[in-house]
């Protein structure tokens, strides 16, 4: 299994919280990290079936049936061969950030800087509209501080093992609720530099929080090339 320590332990999380006959979706699952890049990080995997519906009549490679029970969590429960079906995800999700249009200005903004980018959730939960998401991991919420219940404080507990395998050149955490959350929990590994105009996670990786790059909350076109600009002066300075 690629990256086996990590996702065997998302694999227990899913059969702490849910039985194998639940009507939930498989959660995300990673490779293996590669040094370098950059790394955006979002909320969680949604699930846009119409999306779903239009790659799988383009690739062909999947038959709309085939596709339910890929994704479909007692159908991976009663696989034999787990390790098997987590790497065959992941390789099909690297196909959907490929065709994704979600991804596509994470993929131009690595392109203008001649490196790579990868992708990583705060959350593993299937589900297109975030506030739905909030309602299953969120157990109060103040002005200035989100109490999680234990089905989200065990999601960022191995959220946090997992950007540790991580040794990115810059973080992008592309989600304002996302940045929010991220503030909250490391926040003893962030440090603002006024010098630079950005914050520093565990002291030396530079880290932006931003809004969504692409959707109805995007980013406007003048903050998002103030925003690149910003990305290059440090993936790609001018000499």
């Amino acid at each position: 299994m690629k990256n086996s320590k990590i996702n065997q332990k998302i694999i227990d999380l899913w059969a702490k919280y849910f039985k194998p006959t639940s009507d939930v979706k498989v959660p995300m699952f990673y490779d293996t990290p590669k040094k370098g890049g950059i790394l955006f990080i979002g909320m969680n995997p949604a699930y846009n079936q119409r999306e779903v519906d239009k790659l799988v009549k383009e690739s062909s490679i999947f038959s709309m049936k085939e596709m339910k029970e890929l994704y479909n969590y007692s159908s991976f429960i009663k696989n034999k061969d787990k390790s098997q079906r987590v790497d065959f995800l992941i390789d099909r999700e690297e196909y959907w950030i490929e065709k994704y249009p979600f991804f596509k200005q994470m993929k131009k903004i690595a392109s203008d800087n001649k490196t790579f980018f990868q992708h990583l959730d705060l959350f593993f939960f299937k589900e297109t509209k975030q506030n739905e998401l909030l309602k299953k991991i969120i157990e109060k919420e103040t002005k200035d501080y989100i109490t999680f219940n234990d089905f989200g404080k065990d999601q960022l507990k191995l959220f946090k093992e997992i950007i540790n395998q991580h040794a990115p050149k810059l973080i992008v955490v592309a989600n304002a609720k996302a940045s929010q959350i991220f503030k909250q929990e490391f926040a003893d590994s962030l440090e603002w530099n006024e010098k630079r105009g950005y914050h520093l996670f565990k002291n030396n990786t530079p880290i932006f929080f931003s809004g969504m790059l692409s959707g109805q909350r995007a980013l406007d076109v003048h903050s998002r090339e103030r925003f690149e600009w910003q990305i290059r002066q440090i993936v790609n300075p001018l000499h």
